[in-house]
């Protein structure tokens, strides 16, 4: 290497070293990053000057290694030093600050970045180090040993190399920076505590000790003074401090890496083995806490002699406030296997709050391994001592600094350890509230004993505390009404941000994150100091001074003061949006300056990414979608998620930004797991426009992230110009594609149904399913489960490894993971997270179906009768178990068809249709309606059971081994070779064998055509016909064929919000059918088998109720949901059959036969009233409606419409029509309840009759209302100025009001002409 290298280094030091101290006299609040910084450069740059010192004397004297690593380090170096040369230059760097009261330099640096130089800096002086070692070993030895030790100092580069990979949380650390100041355990307190715990690690006898106690107990400082104790012992293996406001270290996805880093530093050959362990299994670091935990942790461990570590203590605080539940039984169960290994002597200290999830994961564990201590087990005398004891170390120092003598008094101690009750978190804060130099210590402790509880809870008197000091920083006495407003105002601006703030920001973050001037925030935070740690120097962060804080603040029962409330939905709102908002106007195209498209993010520029991606944008970018989900569905639409709100706005102009940028922070595979998680509040009905981008935005996410992560600025090349021509993305952007390609490559019309492609390199599946919930997939590799994350598609945990041979593997509706192996007939029950083995039975080798119970752990074999001769190319099976304990078996052969047996009524049916060569894969959907086969060839179908409609999902070319479907329905998952790939169902693509009503002339009559309540679809059949034809009136597209399989049809229904069509056919079989879908939903089992001339059927209002009626007067109410019959009516009506109508409430019906109406209570079946018709003559069955208020019930007769009063049980009104009228077919009650409308049928028009029911006169007629069809279906509109009928809108007022068509009403004409408005409708 040139020593002139070198010397730049020296001199460009030099310099920066003399900049440094420039900043020693003036600045005040930086004192320790000052030395901290100071010294390590003076340190390097002593280092540089020996190595500069050899470099220059004869090949002879020196043999330093020259290495291309050491001159790239070196050479690096220098510009690092230059960079900070010109940070430290007061005329470009430093500002101006007035916070001491004179004018003085403001240190350049916050103290993340001044451990980013730090660190830097150490890496070069390590690397220079180590050949200055070798360089000394060998003119000692006097030998030529070069090249034994530039291979290991070679060795230890690749060994820092290997361990920055691993994903780490620094302030997670107990003695990270950030923690440096937080306190330990003043002498004489805790000392029975500290002595158990001292004899616990002294013998070990159980490997965990679990310390709990509410939150404010003092758990964190037991735990940093115990961590303290184990590295002044050297057994320290490592320390992990969960906190709920830091990104990196309140979740597990950091938790292995930090560990394994530190206990990388126990042994020279443990950090060997990990580092082995990294380079052979990199993948791991992608993948779930199991494998990281199991490839960089435990199989390390298992290769050391027990001799060669001491024993080695672990600690882990604030369990609790780690990410989920899931999370914190994982780590749990991870614990358990380190402790159980026989290679070390390991110890782990865990405290938390006494939270269920956690509770139970110890209960999990053998007793043996751990010992536990509930801090409220403590005697109260005990703790309230060792509080006074705190107290008074701590105002020792105060009441000298303010020359008070004799204060606090020996009483005021007591009563305040009285106050504090048991919490060492209220003792603190009490402290630092008197400390404050700007009040009169004795007036405030006077106030703090003065305060009496009126809450018996077990926070009472730290909230009273709380309460206290917000009341003095905000609403102190003698300040005006409107200055007590105005800080209320600005504290829920600013602190509220603080509590919920996913990761810590500092002052200057905060304000251009929240858009407010500086001086708003430090005006709010100058009186906080009690409960936040508000930094004296600019770029470090806030921090909540203890978590109780926030759960205070959170609670409104807890806070009570509604001016101090956070109401943490309209916080997370504003915080999304001004997260999108500093999206739009921050994230440029290329933020790191990268030089080529090719460009990986280690090759940013890091000035421009300090620049381009500061602190606020960096947070704005991870976690504006959680912002979005943590705030109240009704409060998203005023943030922008909504079509052409502020949301959509950032997918046609941000997105690819946000994407490079977040590949450029090494956070690409969240992008994926964050428009997962928009999708899952976003509903496609709501939001139609702003759902289509983001489910493209997802689908280019998945299809582009790989080459994305290695490259950011692909993000507008390559996964541009490859997406399909229709993505929406791909249209938004198009303006960003390069201008070089003079011709675009052919690309897909449209997305594949193929969603993600998961491989495992070198290994068939056998078996895959998915989790009941959907979120996960367990496959098979050779002998062993994975587990998938569908979706990232990340491994996160294999399991098994016990056999000879692959298993068959399934989920069990309660979320465990069943495998069974088949050489050895063994059946095992996982816990899929955990990785914990539960339950192991074995079976014999057998061919049978095992029905599996999972709550007892027993298996109940079910031998089969299949035959199959030796000749037989392929024989198989699958089993379906559905919800009611039904089981189906679909049958494969080689001509590709289906049977599909239905045991429970020992029925079969075949699907055919497709061949696709030899069926090698069926799957079931969770309700039994869809069935998906895949063929030899790789064809996907599926298939509607019940009708046998077909519709074709894609080709899979990676081979074919199984499916698996998800639980909603929407995904499979299909195993090929050594791949696996998640597939969309196209559910809304059934093609049917039923030709189009306009191109066949020999179909029947249509006799009956119904309207759905919007208008989109219209249904139509005939009374010889077993189908019922859905169209599209706006296009006369036929959309659907509903096939009746068991006999002519005589009824259909749609339901009131036209999700459902029901259809009975002339044997009395009900059908619920999927309108939308054209699918059927449920078989109502009436047991019929006779034929019958009338069928009546109602949807109640909410739509979860049919009530069905035949000819012989059968009456009978199901559940739409689940088709099994709520009750059945002991109706003594005439076998005629009867209409029915609905109360609008849908607790009562009314049936109505050539005898009687009769009024039901539902779900009962209790007879409410009888109304008879007596000796009148009734030669048709007439209509009846319940009025919206509930109070009557219209009912028609021969010649009149008659009001039923429900309360007195009378009838009491009636209504004349003339004799012209020959049929009653439909009665309306408007919403006012003050008017009746009735549609007459005569020969071949219709009569729409309206009174008004109070004075019983006739206000309006609508008369000769033509054909095709007679009005059978009529309602008035909401405002009653409409009568919504099959024929469309009529008015009920006089045709000249009506000058246009009404938003919402079908747009079909109107045939008739109107007479009698004798009297105007009110309120029209």
């Amino acid at each position: 290497m040139d020593p002139g290298t070198a010397l730049a280094v020296v001199q460009v030091s030099t310099k920066a070293l003399s900049a440094l101290w420039k900043y020693y006299a003036d600045v005040k609040g930086a004192k320790e990053e000052f030395h901290y910084l100071t010294n390590e450069l003076q340190s390097l740059h002593d280092v540089m000057e020996k190595l500069l010192e050899l470099l220059q004397k004869p090949p002879t004297v020196s043999k330093i290694p020259i290495t291309t690593s050491l001159t790239t380090t070196i050479t690096q170096s220098m510009l690092d030093i230059k960079a900070l040369e010109e940070k430290l230059d007061p005329g470009t760097g430093a500002k101006v600050m007035k916070r001491f009261g004179k004018r003085a330099l403001e240190w350049p640096f916050a103290k993340n970045e001044v451990d980013e130089w730090v660190q830097k800096l150490q890496r070069v002086k390590g690397t220079v180090n180590v050949a200055l070692n070798i360089d000394q070993t060998s003119l000692l030895l006097g030998v030529d040993a070069n090249v034994t030790q530039l291979r290991h100092g070679q060795d230890a580069i690749e060994q820092e190399r290997l361990l920055s990979k691993l994903p780490v949380a620094g302030d997670a650390k107990f003695d990270s920076y950030h923690r440096q100041h937080e306190p330990t355990c003043t002498s004489g307190t805790r000392v029975e505590l500290l002595q158990q715990l001292e004899d616990w690690i002294q013998h070990h006898q159980r490997p965990i000790f679990w310390l709990s106690g509410m939150a404010g107990t003092g758990k964190s400082t037991i735990s940093r003074t115990l961590a303290a104790m184990f590295q002044a012992q050297k057994t320290l293996g490592g320390s992990f401090f969960f906190s709920r406001g830091s990104g990196e270290a309140n979740t597990a996805v950091n938790f292995v890496g930090t560990l394994v880093q530190q206990m990388a530093s126990l042994s020279p050959h443990l950090k060997q083995y990990i580092c082995e362990a990294i380079s052979e299994h990199g993948e791991a670091l992608r993948q779930g806490l199991r494998n990281q935990w199991k490839e960089f942790l435990i199989e390390p461990l298992q290769k050391l002699s027990v001799k060669n570590l001491p024993p080695v203590n672990i600690v882990i605080d604030a369990l609790d406030e780690c990410g989920s539940d899931q999370e914190i039984r994982l780590l749990l169960q991870l614990l358990v296997e380190a402790v159980d290994l026989k290679a070390i002597n390991l110890a782990i200290f865990v405290t938390s709050r006494p939270e269920i999830p956690i509770r139970y994961g110890f209960k999990e564990m053998p007793q043996i391994m751990h010992h536990d201590l509930d801090l409220r087990d403590i005697p109260r005398e005990t703790v309230e001592q060792d509080i006074i004891t705190f107290l008074k170390h701590q105002f020792v120092g105060l009441s000298r600094q303010l020359g008070l003598h004799d204060w606090p008094s020996e009483r005021d101690i007591h009563g305040l350890a009285q106050k504090a009750d048991c919490l060492f978190i209220y003792a603190a804060t009490a402290f630092r509230f008197l400390s404050d130099e700007d009040w009169n210590p004795s007036e405030r402790l006077s106030e703090i004993l003065r305060i009496e509880s009126d809450n018996e809870s077990a926070t009472a008197q730290l909230d009273d505390m709380y309460k206290q000091v917000l009341r003095h920083s905000l609403v102190r006495k003698g300040r005006h009404e409107t200055d007590i407003k105005k800080s209320c105002e600005r504290f829920k601006q600013v602190v509220g941000p603080i509590v919920l703030l996913f990761n810590e920001l500092g002052v200057s973050e905060l304000a251009q994150l929240l858009s407010l001037p500086i001086g708003t925030i430090e005006l709010c935070l100058n009186s906080l100091y009690s409960v936040l740690d508000v930094p004296t120097v600019v770029g470090n962060s806030i921090r909540l001074l203890h978590p109780s804080f926030h759960d205070f603040l959170v609670s409104e029962d807890r806070c009570q003061d509604k001016r101090f409330w956070i109401h943490q939905s309209l916080v997370h709102s504003r915080l999304a949006e001004r997260c999108l908002e500093t999206l739009s106007s921050a994230l440029p195209r290329n933020a790191g300056q990268l030089s080529t498209p090719g460009s990986s993010p280690q090759e940013a520029q890091p000035d421009a990414l300090i620049i381009n991606l500061p602190k606020h944008v960096r947070y704005a970018c991870r976690y504006w979608v959680d912002h979005l989900v943590h705030t109240e569905a009704e409060d998203r639409v005023s943030v922008g998620l909504c079509d052409s709100g502020k949301v959509h706005d950032f997918f046609l102009k941000d997105f690819l930004h946000w994407f490079e940028a977040m590949s450029l922070l090494g956070q690409t595979p969240d992008v994926v797991r964050m428009i997962t998680k928009l999708l899952s509040i976003l509903k496609y009905k709501e939001h139609p426009v702003l759902y289509e981008i983001v489910q493209d935005a997802r689908r280019f996410s998945l299809e582009n992230r790989g080459v994305i992560e290695q490259a950011p600025l692909q993000a507008y090349t390559s996964a541009l110009v490859f997406s399909p021509a229709q993505s929406l993305i791909r249209q938004c952007y198009s303006s960003a594609m390069p201008d070089w390609l003079v011709r675009l490559p052919d690309v897909e019309r449209k997305w594949s149904n193929c969603v993600q492609t998961l491989e495992i390199p070198g290994v068939w599946n056998v078996s895959i399913s998915f989790s009941p919930d959907g979120l996960y997939l367990a496959s098979t590799s050779g002998k062993n489960i994975i587990l998938w994350d569908t979706t990232t598609g990340a491994i996160l945990n294999t399991m098994g490894g016990q056999e000879n041979y692959g298993p068959e593997v399934t989920f069990l509706p309660d979320g465990h993971l069943v495998s069974c192996y088949s050489g050895k007939g063994t059946i095992r029950l996982w816990d899929p997270l955990t990785g914990v083995l539960r339950r192991m039975l074995d079976e014999s080798g057998k061919i049978s179906i095992r029905l599996y119970d999972w709550t007892v752990g027993l298996a109940h074999r079910l031998d089969t009768n299949y035959q199959y001769s030796s000749d037989d190319e392929y024989f198989g099976f699958v089993i379906a178990l559905s919800s009611e304990n039904m089981v189906a078996l679909s049958l494969e052969d080689a001509e590709g068809r289906i049977e599909v047996h239905n045991l429970a009524k020992n029925s079969r049916k075949t699907l055919s249709g497709q061949s696709g060569g030899l069926v090698k894969a069926l799957v079931f959907s969770a309700n039994g309606d869809i069935l998906v086969s895949g063929f030899h060839d790789g064809t996907l179908w599926m298939w509607q059971v019940t009708s046998g409609s077909q519709a074709f999902i894609g080709v899979c070319s990676l081979g074919l081994n199984e499916i698996a479907i998800s639980p909603d329905g929407k995904r499979i998952a299909v195993s090929g070779g050594s791949f696996i790939q998640l597939w969309d169902l196209p559910v809304e693509e059934f093609s049917y064998d039923t030709l189009d009503v306009t191109q066949v002339e020999s179909l029947e009559k249509v006799e009956q055509i119904y309207f759905s309540p919007n208008g989109k679809q219209t249904a139509s059949f005939s009374h010889n016909s077993r189908n019922v034809q859905i169209h599209n009136p706006g296009t006369g597209a036929l959309v659907h064929v509903l096939s009746e399989p068991t006999g002519f049809l005589k009824n259909i229904k749609y339901s009131p919000d036209g999700a459902m069509l029901t259809s009975a056919n002339v044997y009395g079989a009900i059908r619920l059918w999927n309108a939308h879908r054209g699918i059927e939903h449920r078989l109502l089992d009436t047991g019929g088998s006779e034929s019958y001339s009338r069928i009546s059927l109602a949807f109640s209002h909410d739509a979860k109720r049919l009530c069905s009626c035949v000819y012989n007067g059968l009456t009978r109410v199901w559940d739409t949901k689940t088709g099994q019959m709520i009750c059945e009516l002991a109706s003594d009506s005439d076998p005629g059959g009867s209409l029915i109508s609905w109360s609008h409430d849908n607790n009562m019906l009314a049936t109505s036969s050539l005898k009687n109406v009769q009024i039901w209570v539902i779900p009962s079946g209790e007879l409410l009233a009888k109304i008879e018709y007596g000796d009148q003559y009734i030669s048709n069955l007439f209509p009846t409606t319940f009025a919206p208020n509930g109070k009557f019930l219209a009912y028609g007769t021969e010649d009149c419409i008659m009001i039923f009063d429900l309360d007195t049980k009378k009838s009491s009104t009636r209504m004349d029509y003339t004799s012209f009228a020959f049929s009653l077919n439909e009665l309306a009650i408007s919403s006012d309840n003050e008017y009746v409308a009735a549609a007459y049928d005569e020969i071949s028009v219709s009569h729409i009759y309206i009174w008004n029911v109070k004075s019983t006169q006739r206000v309006a007629v609508v008369k000769d209302i033509g054909s095709p069809s007679y009005i059978h279906e009529m309602s008035f509109s909401p405002d009653g100025l409409y009568l919504e009928t099959n024929h469309g809108y009529i008015p009920t007022q006089a045709p000249s009001v009506v000058s246009e068509r009404v938003h919402g009403f079908s747009p079909w004409a109107i045939c008739g002409w109107w007479e009698g408005w004798e009297d105007p409708m009110v309120g029209t």
